[in-house]
């Protein structure tokens, strides 16, 4: 797989599920205006060269979260850690 464009490769991930590969990264791209816009997208590897306009069939745009907003996450996948 090969994504022109795509950034410098420093904020990405692979997740595996029982039936896919998926990759997540920050993409930045302009607008038909000149505007730069960054998505974090995620989507299935699939063989091929993709862009944003040529994007991969499972390519989502995840949701953003601004630096003013708190997100807290609970890694307890055994449920060891009172509430």
């Amino acid at each position: 797989m090969t994504l022109i464009d795509a950034g410098h490769g420093d904020s990405h991930t692979i997740q595996r599920t029982k039936t896919s590969l998926l990759l997540w990264l920050s993409w930045s791209h302009y607008d038909t205006a000149g505007a730069r816009h960054f998505d974090l997208v995620r989507f299935q590897w699939s063989s091929g060269i993709y862009d944003w306009d040529n994007r991969s069939p499972s390519f989502e745009i995840m949701p953003r979260f601004g630096i003013t907003q708190n997100v807290q996450a609970k890694l307890d996948p055994l449920h060891l850690l009172s509430d």
